[in-house]
């Protein structure tokens, strides 16, 4: 199946053409033909080029169908689904509208008909996701969709949460951030963290990488330090953030 242009896409499109670029008009509206959907998921972070939806952000999925030709609504309704790779549907909740695309000239634009919906519970971590429309919605005149379109996307994995513990700074060329770090959750591949110790607007940082820490594994380690000022103050505090590396998912320190 398909993606198709998306809303920010055709947003984009519009505003060039409206400064005077010579990309070309936007997709017809009301045109003979088979009526088309374009799928715009809300709230989407790309990672490793693919979509993913935070969930700590907003465990609810937020998403807009539009269609190039005023539609049959029961045939709309009936044709769009939310589906995971078991195959279980997500409900949602929706309206229909239509929506006006500001521009100048030739190219302000009323979209026909607009499903604006949202899952009516949270999704699941770590989990695919796809957004579809059939080919059986039809328009007002009983023509079927042109084609299937669909979207995929992916939620975030459940946040890892650490324990981090400041045992000592010592300035030096370099300075040293010594600190034990403690796994909370689940085991974490690819975790680095990043430390930055700031008084006066003057900031030291430092960074260390782990390759893997267990679930409730402990380490004391020395952070390495990568920039700012080297003469720091032993009662200095430094507030320290996590980042892993190869799967979207948030990192909790305490």
């Amino acid at each position: 199946m398909k993606h198709f242009l998306m809303l920010s896409a055709l947003l984009g499109l519009l505003s060039a053409c409206s400064m005077g670029s010579p990309t070309p008009p936007p997709p017809a509206i009301n045109e003979p033909g088979p009526p088309e959907a374009w799928i715009y998921p809300h709230n989407l972070h790309a990672f490793n080029g693919v979509d993913h939806l935070d969930l700590d952000e907003d465990p609810i999925l937020d998403f807009n169908v539009l269609f190039n030709e005023e539609m049959d609504k029961n045939s709309v309704v009936s044709s769009v689904s939310i589906t995971d790779d078991a195959g279980h549907l997500v409900p949602f909740d929706f309206t229909l509208t239509s929506a006006r695309i500001d521009g100048e000239g030739p190219y302000a634009l009323l979209i026909p008909m607009v499903l604006n919906a949202r899952s009516k519970a949270p999704l699941k971590y770590g989990t695919h996701y796809t957004i579809a429309v059939k080919r059986t919605a039809r328009d007002i005149t009983g023509e079927n969709l042109k084609e299937e379109v669909s979207a995929d996307l992916w939620t975030a994995v459940a946040p890892y949460r650490l324990k981090v513990e400041q045992l000592a700074l010592a300035a030096g060329d370099p300075p040293v951030l010594q600190v034990k770090v403690t796994n909370l959750a689940a085991p974490v591949k690819s975790l680095m963290l990043h430390a930055s110790c700031a008084r006066n607007v003057v900031t030291t940082s430092f960074y260390r990488y782990f390759a893997a820490l267990d679930s409730g594994e402990s380490r004391q380690v020395n952070m390495t330090y990568s920039s700012g000022k080297q003469d720091v103050a032993p009662d200095l505090q430094c507030a320290v953030q996590g980042e892993v590396l190869d799967q979207f998912a948030r990192v909790y320190i305490e």
